[in-house]
């Protein structure tokens, strides 16, 4: 047998079990390659039998130790760079400052996002670390990127929640989604302070069960809010009054109250054509027994006729 490289040898595992499974089945192919690389120190021309029920993270690590950058690199559009899906724990070494606006590691395995971790990216303006495993966020972890307009750190199981913390003085940030993070009991009511520049927030499926005009104090601009799978039986007129440019509020999967506590609610919503659904998601009455289950934005005002006038 011939001594390969670990190039030549990745080329001719993908050479052989591409022919043998592409297109019908894509990942039997990285299987393939897979157990081509880590079971056989040389490739041999059967690729009978080398299928084996091995994970998919465990295919994609398995490779990128192998072969590294022919495989596993980051995909790169103009001054974005998109890293999905790749297993990673930390920022790949060859992203830098110089060559890069917007990073997407969503979908990784990042457990703890350390003060130094993005020490090269100052000039950041989107970060999108979703679907990862992080628990905690060290303080001033993002306070360098003075550009960042984006943060999306949702659905990952983070302990607490605190954008001042992370990004001490950003006077930039624009758009910040927070969804899938239990805040069910560590809601803190300054969460949002010092940010006045905000305009779109997400907090879906958050556990939530009441949300107070303190926690928007600094904000006048918001024009999307996202608080749908929640325990919410209301949302305060107050800030409806006080977002004037509010064009969606999500609000369905929550157990809303259809009585005259949301009357004056309801009311604002229709008169300013505030979006509350989306697609085949409609806010429903979770309350009284009698309305259950119908759209809250289109409940007959006549089921208010003795509710009185604000």
């Amino acid at each position: 047998m011939i001594d390969l490289d670990h190039n030549e040898q990745f080329t001719l595992c993908k050479s052989n079990c591409v022919f043998r499974f592409f297109p019908q089945s894509p990942e039997d192919v990285y299987r393939c390659i897979a157990h081509c690389l880590i079971e056989k120190p040389y490739y041999e021309n059967s690729v009978e039998d080398v299928i084996d029920p091995i994970p998919g993270p465990i295919v994609r690590q398995a490779i990128a130790r192998k072969v590294g950058k022919e495989v596993m690199t980051c995909k790169r559009r103009a001054r974005r760079y998109t890293c999905e899906s790749m297993d990673l724990e930390t920022v790949p070494d060859n992203i830098t400052d110089a060559d890069i606006d917007e990073l997407d590691l969503s979908h990784n395995n990042i457990r703890l996002i350390r003060k130094s971790m993005f020490r090269k990216l100052r000039r950041i303006s989107e970060l999108i670390l979703s679907l990862n495993l992080i628990e905690e966020i060290e303080p001033d972890a993002f306070s360098h990127m003075k550009n960042l307009k984006l943060l999306d750190v949702s659905y990952n199981p983070l302990k607490e929640v605190n954008l001042k913390l992370w990004l001490g003085n950003n006077k930039q940030l624009q758009t910040v989604s927070l969804s899938g993070i239990d805040m069910s009991n560590t809601l803190l009511p300054f969460i949002f302070r010092d940010f006045p520049n905000l305009r779109s927030i997400s907090m879906r499926r958050c556990g939530l069960k009441q949300i107070t005009v303190e926690l928007f104090k600094d904000q006048d601009d918001i024009e999307y809010l996202d608080l749908a799978e929640n325990q919410l039986r209301t949302f305060p007129v107050e800030l409806v009054k006080k977002f004037v440019n509010l064009r969606y509020l999500m609000l369905y999967d929550n157990p809303i109250t259809c009585d005259c506590s949301n009357y004056e609610l309801k009311k604002i919503i229709t008169q300013r054509n505030i979006q509350i659904d989306e697609s085949s998601h409609i806010t429903q009455c979770a309350l009284p027994f009698e309305l259950a289950k119908q759209a809250f934005s289109q409940l007959n005002d006549t089921i208010f006729t003795y509710c009185s006038e604000f």
